[in-house]
């Protein structure tokens, strides 16, 4: 299954891109890489929006490999589509 990967969520731009992506793509599945402190924040942006969609992703893009285990990079390196 192909994602989307979205970094910036639950941010201003971020959060407005997810919905617009999900209202364009019935079918659509993202990834958003959140950095840890705002992972509480993520996850109740996620769950107000579309929880089954949306899955969130602990990481830093500013980090080697995003800051993810070596299977989570690889997931994502296998299975994101776009960024």
């Amino acid at each position: 299954m192909a994602f989307d990967l979205i970094t910036g969520f639950p941010g201003f731009i971020g959060r407005r891109l997810v919905m617009r992506l999900l209202d364009e793509d019935e079918g659509a599945r993202l990834v958003v890489l959140v950095e840890k402190r705002m992972l509480d924040y993520a996850r109740e942006a996620v769950a107000a929006i579309d929880a089954e969609r949306i899955a969130v992703l602990e990481g830093d893009i500013a980090d080697r490999r995003l800051g993810l285990s070596d299977d989570d990079y690889e997931r994502l390196r296998s299975e994101v589509r776009r960024v």
